[in-house]
């Protein structure tokens, strides 16, 4: 049935922040993950590895937030330079073999589309922590029917001993409901935060969100 893990505590990722002063919002809101987006330059969140290092360094200095990288197919060896420039995690779009998620240093978050849950993303492999169900366009803000997920695939997620991301067209006015039908350990938030026909994000927005996901603490 879904729902039943609507009581235990939902963390909060935000995606595609691009500045410090971005971080800052989301360690001044207590978000539990931040993610960049790295080397994939058709993003209009594309971070340089420059401007990532700058970001990651303030998070190990002022709080205690866990910097994922977000890459589409990466190489091993941007997968190796994600590790030398601190990130905590590397989540992971598009292809990528088990051999290489095997070698990562950290740990990876795997994306896959609600449409098709690959049998992969139950296998044993200790790299690999957590599943991202994203829309089938990541980054994209399209939300989906989040009663469309297969509860039996949530709990093989999670017998896997994985945790469960949800992600696509989050934001403040829909994001309990999907916990409610999903019941997520982490909700996954970029469009949905974002400032209106701009770039970057909005203060306000991240504020709304988070308050409206704490409410189920």
């Amino acid at each position: 049935m879904h729902g039943k893990n609507v009581m235990k505590k939902t963390k909060i990722k935000i995606c595609g922040i691009t500045s410090t002063e971005e971080l800052k919002w989301l360690m001044e809101e207590k978000v539990e993950y931040a993610g960049i987006v790295l080397f994939y330059k058709e993003s209009k969140r594309y971070c340089s590895s420059e401007q990532a290092e700058c970001i990651v360094k303030m998070a190990k200095e002022q709080g205690e937030i866990i910097m994922v990288a977000v890459c589409v197919s990466p190489t091993l060896e941007e997968m190796k330079l994600v590790c030398d420039m601190g990130f905590d995690m590397i989540q992971i779009h598009g292809e990528i073999n088990t051999q290489t998620i095997s070698q990562s240093k950290i740990p990876v978050i795997r994306a896959y589309s609600h449409e098709h849950i690959p049998e992969e993303a139950y296998a044993k492999e200790p790299n690999l922590s957590a599943i991202l169900i994203d829309s089938v366009r990541p980054g994209s803000g399209e939300a989906y029917g989040w009663n469309q997920l297969e509860q039996k695939d949530i709990q093989k997620i999670r017998s896997s001993g994985r945790k469960v991301f949800l992600a696509g067209g989050l934001q403040y006015d829909n994001v309990s409901l999907a916990i409610q039908i999903v019941g997520p350990d982490v909700v996954d938030c970029s469009s949905g935060v974002e400032r209106d026909g701009l770039k970057g994000k909005d203060r306000e927005k991240i504020r709304n969100f988070v308050r409206e996901v704490r409410r189920y603490e």
